[in-house]
């Protein structure tokens, strides 16, 4: 399983968002599309989330 930094999923977000931003302004915001990187900009951040989670439980330890 590939490991992803914090960092990289961060970037992965920042760009995700412009992507998102400039198709609704061309598209509208009910644009399916929008939709669909509006979903992976959650996925990404559900990742960061996990990461942190797993970090403190490790050091809590």
């Amino acid at each position: 399983m590939e490991r992803i930094s914090c960092e990289e999923c961060l970037s992965t977000i920042e760009l995700l968002r412009e992507k998102m931003v400039s198709t609704a302004l061309l598209y509208g915001f009910n644009h399916p599309l929008v939709l669909e990187y509006s979903q992976k900009i959650d996925e990404e951040h559900n990742q960061i989330l996990t990461k942190q989670k797993k970090q403190l439980i490790f050091q809590s330890k």
